[in-house]
C-alpha cells in the first residue's frame, strides 16, 4: 500500500529525506563523532544512513565523518555546486576498522560547467573521513551516506 510519498514503507532520515526502506528498527545511534540514523533490515544487517550540507566549502575540508567501528564499506551520493556549476558524484570507500587501512573510488555521474576540485576518503584515529579540496570557488554540498 503507498502513501503521500508513493513509497509502501517511507523511512524518514533527517532534514525531510525521504527513503522507501522495509525496516524492522529504526532510529538515532549516538557515536563519539555524531548522531546517525539507523535502518535495522529484516535479515538482521544494519545500515547507518545519513544527510548533511556542508556550505562554503573552499579549501581542504572533512566534510563528512563517523566512526569505522560502524561497519567496513560506504558510499556518498554528493551534490556539488558552486551556484553555476554543478555536479553529482558516488564516492565509495572500503575500509579495515582494526588496521586504518582504507580505499575508496570516486564516480562522477554527471556535470554541468566546471567544478574544479576532488574528493577523497581517508582513515584517522578511529574516523572515516569524507574530505573535499575545492581548486576554485566555494562549494555546496549536499551529502547523503549509507554505511554497512
Amino acid at each position: 500500500m503507498s502513501n503521500t510519498y508513493g513509497m509502501s514503507n517511507p523511512f524518514i532520515v533527517q532534514n525531510g529525506l525521504i527513503v522507501n526502506a522495509d525496516a524492522v528498527i529504526t532510529g538515532s545511534i549516538s557515536s563519539s563523532t555524531a548522531t546517525i540514523n539507523r535502518l535495522v533490515v529484516r535479515d538482521g544487517t544494519t545500515a547507518y544512513m545519513d544527510a548533511k550540507l556542508a556550505t562554503n566549502v573552499s579549501s581542504y575540508s572533512v566534510v563528512d565523518y563517523f566512526t569505522g567501528s560502524l561497519g567496513n564499506s560506504a558510499k556518498w551520493t554528493l551534490s556539488i555546486g558552486d551556484g553555476t556549476n554543478l555536479k553529482t558524484s558516488e564516492v565509495m570507500c572500503i575500509w579495515n576498522p582494526s588496521t586504518g587501512e582504507s580505499s575508496y573510488a570516486e564516480y562522477t555521474t554527471n556535470a554541468l560547467g566546471t567544478v574544479a576540485g576532488f574528493l577523497s576518503v581517508n582513515m584517522t584515529s578511529g574516523n572515516v573521513n569524507l574530505i573535499a579540496n575545492p581548486l576554485t570557488g566555494s562549494w555546496t554540498i549536499k551529502i547523503l551516506r549509507f554505511i554497512i
